[in-house]
C-alpha cells in the first residue's frame, strides 16, 4: 500500500469514527410524552415555544436518573387515540378516573391526591355554596377532568346549564381564569396547584374553598407498556427526596401542607401577642393559632418581625403566616391572602393621664402624633386628618412613625408626642394599668384575619377550617374572656 492509500485510510478510518462517535453520542432510548400547552403551572408553552411547568422540569429531572431521554410533544386534545395508536407514549397530568384506568395503566406520582378549588374576583358576594348550587356562573376547562366533575355533580341539569350560560366551557385552566378576571363568569373551577397558581398570579383573585373529595391525578401509559410504566414509577422513588426535586417545587411555588410552620408575630402587642414572665409568647393570637394547629395536627415555630418587615416575611417565604392582630385591609390584598375575620376591633386615641388635650386638638397642624408604620391606624389616621394635612404633619414630623407599641408609649410618655393611635384594646390595657387614659376611640372599624402568601390555599383552608372549629368548640369565647376582649 503506497503512501496516499494510507493517508487516504486513515482519513476514512477518521471520519468513520467522528461519524460514529456522533451516533453514540446519545445513544439512549426515547420516549415521546404528550403534554398539555396551557396548563399552568404544571405544563405551558413557554416564550420561546417550548414546553416548560412543573412536569417538563420533574420528567427532565427523572431522565437524568434514568439515564434515557424524553421528547416532548403539545397534545391538548386528540390524546387518546395518539397514546392508543403509539404517536406518544405517555400523557400527563391526567385525573384517574374508571373509565381511564380501563384503557390505561397509570405511573405513581410524587405529589399528593389533587383537590378540586373554586375561586373568584375579590370583592364579590360569590361563595362557594352558590357555585355547587348553581346559582353561580363558573368557567371548566372542556373536555377536562374539572369538566367531568361537574358533568357528574349536576347530572341532569349539565347541559341545560352549558345553555343557559351558568357553566362555561373554556379550553384551557389559564382561560378560565381569564373569564373570572373579565367578568365574563362568577368563578372557575380547578384543581389546587393551579388554583394555587392563578391566586399567586393574580392577587385580585380570591379563593371560595375546595369541592368533593381528593382525587388522584399521574401519567398514563398504554395498558401493555409495563417497561415504561417501571421506569417511571422507578424514577419518582429515585428523584422524590432529592435537592432537586425540592428545588423544583420551591421554583413554582408549590403548596403542601407541612408538619411545622412559621408563625411571624411581633411579640409585644398585648393582649394579642406578647412575651409573658416565663418568656414564652403567649397572648389571644398565639393561643389562638395553637388551638388551629392541634386541630390541623401540624405544629408551630414562632418568628418576631416589626410591623414594617410583616408582609415582605409573607411574600419572601421566611414565614408562612402572620397571626397577630393583622388587619384585612385592600392594600395588603395587593400581597397577601386572609383568612376569615376572625375578630372586629376598634381604633382610638390615647394621651399622657395629666393631660388636657382634646380631640379638637388632635386634629390640630400642631398635633404631635405617634404611631407605628405598616399598620391600618395609619390609614385610618390619613382618612381622619385628610390627605392633605396627613402628608404636611409627615413633611414636619408632627407624625413619628415608630417601630412597634413599646416605642409608641416611650415616645408618648417621654413627651415625644401628645398622641399614640393604637387599636382599642392596646389602649384600653394601658388606660386600666393608669399609665394613660384614652380620648376617644371609633369601635369595629377593621376585622382581623390571619395572613398567608398568595395562593398558598392549602394553609389558607386549614386556618378557615380552624378558626370555624374553634368557634364551635367553645374555646373562642372563653379566651374572649379571659382577654376581656
Amino acid at each position: 500500500m503506497n503512501k496516499k492509500s494510507i493517508i487516504g485510510t486513515i482519513l476514512i478510518l477518521a471520519v468513520l469514527l467522528i461519524i460514529c462517535s456522533a451516533g453514540c453520542v446519545d445513544n439512549k432510548p426515547t420516549y415521546t410524552i404528550g403534554v398539555y400547552s396551557s396548563l399552568s403551572p404544571w405544563e405551558y408553552t413557554d416564550e420561546s415555544g417550548e414546553p416548560a411547568g412543573v412536569t417538563i422540569d420533574i420528567f427532565k429531572l427523572a431522565a437524568k436518573e434514568l439515564n434515557l431521554n424524553f421528547e416532548f410533544v403539545k397534545c391538548d386534545e386528540g390524546w387518546e387515540n395518539a397514546l392508543l395508536n403509539g404517536t406518544i407514549d405517555a400523557k400527563t397530568s391526567l385525573v384517574k378516573t374508571p373509565a381511564r384506568e380501563e384503557k390505561f395503566a397509570f405511573s405513581d406520582t410524587p405529589f399528593g391526591k389533587t383537590k378540586y378549588a373554586a375561586y373568584s374576583l375579590d370583592g364579590s358576594d360569590v361563595t362557594l355554596n352558590d357555585v355547587l348550587s348553581g346559582k353561580a356562573s363558573f368557567a371548566v376547562n372542556k373536555g377536562g377532568a374539572y369538566d367531568a366533575w361537574a358533568k357528574t355533580y349536576f347530572g341532569d341539569k349539565y347541559e341545560s346549564m352549558v345553555a343557559d350560560g351558568t357553566i362555561i366551557l373554556e379550553k384551557s385552566v389559564d382561560y378560565c381564569a381569564l373569564a373570572v378576571l373579565s367578568q365574563k363568569v362568577d368563578a372557575a373551577v380547578a384543581g389546587d396547584i393551579s388554583v394555587s397558581d392563578t391566586l399567586n398570579n393574580y392577587a385580585s383573585l380570591n379563593f371560595l374553598g375546595y369541592i368533593g373529595e381528593p382525587i388522584v391525578a399521574g401519567v398514563a401509559v398504554r395498558k401493555n407498556d409495563t417497561e415504561l410504566l417501571n421506569l417511571l414509577n422507578d424514577g419518582i422513588i429515585k428523584i422524590k427526596n432529592t435537592p432537586e426535586f425540592a428545588s423544583i417545587s420551591k421554583k413554582y411555588n408549590l403548596q403542601f401542607e407541612k408538619d411545622t410552620y412559621v408563625v411571624g408575630i411581633d411579640g409585644i402587642n398585648a393582649p394579642w401577642s406578647y412575651e409573658s414572665d416565663d418568656g414564652n409568647f403567649t397572648g389571644y393570637d398565639i393561643e389562638q393559632i395553637e388551638w388551629i394547629a392541634d386541630y390541623n395536627g401540624f405544629d408551630v415555630k414562632y418568628k418576631v418581625y416589626d410591623w414594617d418587615n410583616n408582609i415582605n416575611a409573607i411574600v419572601t417565604g421566611d414565614i408562612d403566616m402572620w397571626a397577630s392582630s393583622m388587619t384585612i385591609t385592600l392594600d395588603r390584598m395587593q400581597y397577601v391572602a386572609f383568612s376569615a375575620p376572625y375578630y372586629s376591633s376598634g381604633i382610638g386615641v390615647l394621651v399622657r393621664p395629666t393631660s388636657t388635650l382634646t380631640k379638637a386638638d388632635f386634629g390640630s397642624d400642631d398635633a404631635k402624633i405617634v404611631i407605628t408604620f405598616g399598620t391600618s391606624y395609619v390609614d385610618w389616621l390619613k382618612s381622619y386628618l385628610g390627605k392633605e394635612k396627613y402628608n404636611k404633619k409627615i413633611a414636619d414630623g408632627s407624625i413619628i412613625m415608630a417601630a412597634d407599641f413599646d416605642e409608641c408609649c416611650k415616645l408618648l410618655y417621654s413627651q415625644k408626642a401628645d398622641f399614640f393611635v393604637e387599636g382599642t384594646k392596646q389602649i384600653e390595657s394601658e388606660a386600666d394599668n393608669d399609665r394613660a387614659k384614652i380620648l376617644f376611640a371609633e369601635n369595629d372599624i377593621e376585622q382581623f384575619g390571619i395572613a398567608t402568601r398568595n395562593g398558598n390555599i392549602v394553609l389558607q383552608d386549614l386556618n378557615d377550617k380552624g378558626l370555624a372549629e374553634f368557634e364551635k368548640s367553645g374555646k373562642k369565647a372563653e379566651l374572649l374572656k379571659k382577654y376581656d376582649l
